[in-house]
C-alpha cells in the first residue's frame, strides 16, 4: 500500500505539541488512546468545547464496540453544527467502525461539517450502512483538509465515498487511498459521493487513489459519484486513479460518474479538470459509460470541462451512449446579456487534450452502436438564446494506441 505511515507512540494526556518555525503558532493536542463513549439517546461527542479541538491519537484503537450501539451514526465534533478540527493520526490505526443507521442524514467517522484537517490516519475494515452523506471519515463536509489517510471495507448509503460523502467548497483530499467497495441508490464514489461547489469555492483531488467495486443506480465514479462545480468555481482532480469494477444504470465513469459545470455570469470561470490521471478496471452502465466519465453537462456562460494528460485502459460497455474517455457530452452554446451586475457575451469550452484510451469499448444487448466511441460515445449541443458557439477541442487523443 502507498500509504506514508510513521506510527508515533504517545501517552495519553495534554503532551503533544506542533509549531511552525521558530515565530509560528504554538497548538497543543489532546492524546487519546479510545473514542469518547457513545451517546445512543443524542449526540455522541468528540469534545465538549466549541474551539480549539486538537487531537492526536496515540496508539491503535480497536472500535468493533460501535456495532453494538444501534442507531450510532458516528461522533460529532462538539453540540455546533459546524466545530473546527485538528486531528492527527500520527500514523495509527482506527480499526474495525461498523455503524448500521440507514435513517440517519450523515454516517462516517465525524458526521457533522467539521472543518479544518484530519491526517495520517488509517482506518481498516469499515462496515457502514447509512441513508444520506455516507462516508468512512465525514459525512458531510466543506473547508476541510485530508491528508494521508487509508480506508479499506465497505460503505452503503446515498450519497457514499471512501472518505466523504458529500463534499463542498474548499475542500482538499491529498495522498490518500481507499480500498472499499461502495453502494448506494445515487452518487457513489470511491473517494467522495458528491462533490458541490459554489462562489468562487473549490475541491481538489491530489494524489489519491481508489481500489474497490463501486455500485449505484445514478452517477458511480471510481473517485466521485457526481461533480458540481457552479458559478465561478471548481473541482479539480490530479495525479490520481481508480482501479476496480463500476457498474450503474445511469452514468457510470472510471474515476466521475456524472460531472457539470456551469456559471451565470459571475466573473471568472467555472472550472472541472481531470488532468494526469488513471483508470482501470471495468465500467458498465446501461446509459453513459465512459472510461473517465459518464456524462457530462456544461452550461451557462464561461463553464470549462478540460481532460488532459490521462488514460484509461478499462473496458466500458453499456447500452447506449459509451466512450473510452466520455460516455455522453451535453454542451450549451454559452449565453449573452446582462445579469444585474455586468454584461457577458461568452461561451463554454470543452477540452479533451493529449489523452488515450486503449481497453475495449462496445455495447452489450443489442445496444446503439451510433453511440458508441473510442473517445466520446455521444455529444449534444444544446441551443440556447444565443447564437454564440461552443468552443470545443478533441486533440492529440487516442483510442487503442498507447502514446
Amino acid at each position: 500500500v502507498p500509504f506514508r505511515n510513521v506510527r508515533i507512540n504517545l501517552p495519553e494526556g495534554d503532551n503533544f505539541i506542533l509549531k511552525k518555525g521558530n515565530a509560528g503558532k504554538v497548538e497543543e493536542f489532546k492524546v487519546i488512546h479510545q473514542m469518547p463513549s457513545i451517546n445512543i439517546k443524542g449526540i455522541s461527542l468528540l469534545s465538549k468545547n466549541d474551539t480549539d479541538n486538537n487531537f492526536a491519537i496515540g496508539t491503535d484503537i480497536d472500535l468493533s464496540y460501535t456495532s453494538n450501539y444501534d442507531g450510532f451514526s458516528g461522533w460529532s465534533i462538539s453540540e455546533k453544527i459546524r466545530s473546527k478540527i485538528n486531528f492527527h493520526g500520527l500514523g495509527h490505526q482506527l480499526n474495525n467502525l461498523n455503524i448500521i443507521n440507514n435513517s440517519a442524514e450523515n454516517t462516517a467517522l465525524f458526521i457533522q461539517r467539521p472543518y479544518g484537517i484530519i491526517r495520517d490516519l488509517s482506518m481498516l475494515n469499515v462496515n457502514i450502512n447509512g441513508g444520506g452523506n455516507s462516508g468512512g471519515i465525514v459525512g458531510y463536509g466543506d473547508n476541510i483538509k485530508i491528508h494521508n489517510i487509508y480506508i479499506t471495507g465497505k460503505i452503503k448509503g446515498n450519497h457514499a465515498g471512501g472518505i466523504i460523502g458529500s463534499a463542498h467548497n474548499n475542500t482538499i483530499i491529498n495522498n490518500s487511498y481507499t480500498n472499499v467497495n461502495i453502494e448506494g441508490w445515487s452518487n457513489a464514489g470511491g473517494l467522495v459521493g458528491e462533490a458541490t461547489t459554489v462562489y468562487y469555492g473549490g475541491l481538489n483531488i491530489n494524489d489519491s487513489h481508489s481500489l474497490g467495486n463501486i455500485k449505484s443506480y445514478y452517477y458511480s465514479g471510481g473517485l466521485i459519484g457526481y461533480a458540481n462545480a457552479g458559478n465561478s468555481s471548481y473541482i479539480n482532480i490530479g495525479e490520481s486513479s481508480f482501479k476496480g469494477n463500476i457498474e450503474g444504470n445511469i452514468a457510470s465513469g472510471g474515476l466521475i460518474g456524472a460531472a457539470s459545470s456551469f456559471s451565470y455570469g459571475l466573473s471568472g470561470n467555472t472550472i472541472l479538470s481531470i488532468k494526469g490521471s488513471y483508470a482501470s478496471g471495468k465500467v458498465f452502465s446501461k446509459q453513459h459509460a465512459g472510461g473517465l466519465v459518464g456524462d457530462t453537462y456544461l452550461s451557462g456562460v464561461d463553464a470549462i470541462l478540460e481532460i488532459k494528460n490521462n488514460y484509461t485502459t478499462n473496458s466500458v460497455l453499456g447500452n447506449k451512449d459509451v466512450g473510452g474517455l466520455i460516455g455522453y457530452g451535453r454542451y450549451s452554446n454559452g449565453e449573452s446579456g446582462n445579469n444585474g451586475w455586468n454584461t457577458f457575451k461568452k461561451s463554454n469550452k470543452l477540452n479533451i487534450i493529449n489523452n488515450y484510451s486503449i481497453g475495449q469499448v462496445g455495447t452489450i444487448n443489442n445496444g446503439d452502436l451510433d453511440t458508441v466511441g473510442g473517445l466520446v460515445g455521444r455529444i449534444d449541443f444544446i441551443n440556447s438564446q444565443s447564437t454564440l458557439p461552443a468552443l470545443n477541442r478533441i486533440s492529440n487523443s487516442f483510442y487503442n494506441i498507447e502514446t
